[in-house]
């Protein structure tokens, strides 16, 4: 049958995903979440769907990669036999006056299969929409992503975006948001150094963004809010703690006060090392030959009192 025969019942951009459970996305971290705890075996319409709608984010204290918008489309099958056709969604930018959408940016399913099921009757009801079918009953898929602050997708300089979501080349939908209040810095600075500025310890590593190969971008690592103490140290000491279960590091401010950052992740893959090298603290490099999980996303990366890799980057918005 043809791609006419089916229908979008949901196409939603909101700041939580509900499915199996809440899971918040605006101001978490990078991909907060595992797919297996959002797309289970098996589903209902009436528990898909997303929290806080809006058309606008307020982005202050963001940094690059904080989430900043979910969101969620469904599409069921109305023909009474199978429908194939790949599914797009294009996320644009507005910026110089025109539309445009990132290479990095387009999301692509090929060959998506939606077909007719036989069912007993059944009536679905969803706030001021009814479906009902007798006898049988449509097949839909549905797809929830989150998009974030990055130099190729939420930019500083850009204010407008947009999705547009298409099966081949037939347009169902789009939506479009705005965003404001990301203010992080953009200015190309020497790779490799981190320091304490005021309350929070800032690095730059090699960034792929800053199209240098000895430059990047300053990232602020948001700190630990629930733990400080007054000292006489000298201001600006950086450390890692004499302890195998305190996953911080550890900084004097330029008030000689004592904070930390939230807890760091082991690093991916987890793996011990020679004690000789606890305490070693680096950058990652931002290429695709990057042994991270994730390449071109950077990181501080240290090796604990016990001697195992950990690695931490700017952390959740508080």
């Amino acid at each position: 049958m043809a791609v006419s025969d089916l229908q979008l019942e949901k196409f939603q951009l909101w700041e939580w995903i509900h499915r199996n459970g809440s899971f918040p996305v605006y101001w978490k971290m990078f991909q907060p979440y595992d797919w297996a705890n959002i797309i289970p075996s098996s589903w209902s319409w009436d528990d898909l769907y997303v929290l806080n709608e809006t058309s606008s984010y307020d982005c202050t204290n963001f940094q690059q990669w904080n989430e900043v918008y979910a969101w969620i489309f469904l599409i069921s099958n109305q023909s009474s036999s199978s429908v194939t056709c790949d599914i797009t969604m294009y996320f644009d930018q507005y910026a110089w006056w025109w539309w445009q959408t990132p290479a990095t940016s387009t999301y692509h399913w090929n060959n998506e299969y939606f077909r007719w099921q036989t069912t007993t009757t059944s009536t679905h009801t969803e706030w001021d929409e009814t479906i009902t079918t007798t006898n049988t009953t449509t097949y839909a898929n549905w797809y929830a992503f989150w998009g974030w602050v990055d130099n190729d997708e939420i930019r500083p300089w850009i204010t407008q975006y947009r999705l547009r979501l298409y099966a081949d080349s037939r347009y169902l939908w789009e939506k479009t948001f705005s965003v404001s209040n990301i203010s992080f810095n953009t200015t190309p600075r020497n790779a490799g150094y981190m320091r304490v500025e005021w309350a929070f310890l800032c690095y730059v590593p090699y960034c792929y963004y800053s199209w240098s190969s000895t430059t990047g971008y300053k990232h602020v690592v948001q700190y630990d809010t629930g733990y400080s103490w007054a000292t006489g140290q000298t201001p600006w000491m950086i450390w890692i703690p004499d302890d195998s279960t305190d996953h911080h590091i550890y900084y004097v401010t330029s008030n000689w006060v004592v904070r930390r950052t939230k807890e760091t992740y082991p690093r991916v893959p987890t793996s011990n090392v020679w004690s000789s090298r606890k305490w070693y603290i680096w950058m990652t490099p931002s290429t695709s030959s990057s042994p991270e999980a994730v390449p071109w996303y950077n990181y501080i990366c240290y090796v604990d009192w016990w001697g195992y890799k950990r690695r931490l980057w700017p952390w959740d918005v508080d």
